[in-house]
């Protein structure tokens, strides 16, 4: 990541840092029923941002928006909730461009340090 006048800048979807919105689905609602009781499929989906070729009015963004909230008018996403809504979830394909599962495995393996490190000092360690 980038660091300019003491702000981090990184991979994500605006003022949402990739990790946020990434890792709980990549890692925790994926692994067990802790965080996902339920147990319902955790699909990962990651839109490009598309620019409107040729003059445009839309200020959202255009149909094939992804930035931000400007992905509620994205086409292929809508389509995708609708067919989620009515049953149709084998009709969605997962797609993601970014390393979230690297970084998922990279926090997984530093916080397993981490608790062996507690466990060893005789502490009680309780995380998700």
């Amino acid at each position: 990541y980038e660091v300019s006048y003491g702000v981090a800048f990184s991979e994500g979807d605006g003022p949402v840092p990739l990790l946020a919105s990434g890792y709980p689905c990549a890692g925790p609602l994926q692994r067990g029923r802790e965080l996902n009781p339920r147990g319902p499929e955790v699909l990962l989906k990651e839109f490009r941002y598309r620019t409107p070729s040729g003059p445009s009015l839309d200020l959202r963004g255009g149909p094939e928006a992804a930035d931000h909230v400007d992905v509620i008018g994205n086409s292929e996403m809508i389509r995708d909730v609708l067919l989620a809504a009515s049953g149709r979830r084998e009709r969605i394909e997962q797609r993601v461009h970014s390393q979230i599962f690297r970084l998922t495995e990279e926090i997984d393996r530093r916080v397993d340090r981490w608790r062996q490190s507690w466990k060893q000092k005789g502490e009680q360690v309780s995380l998700l």
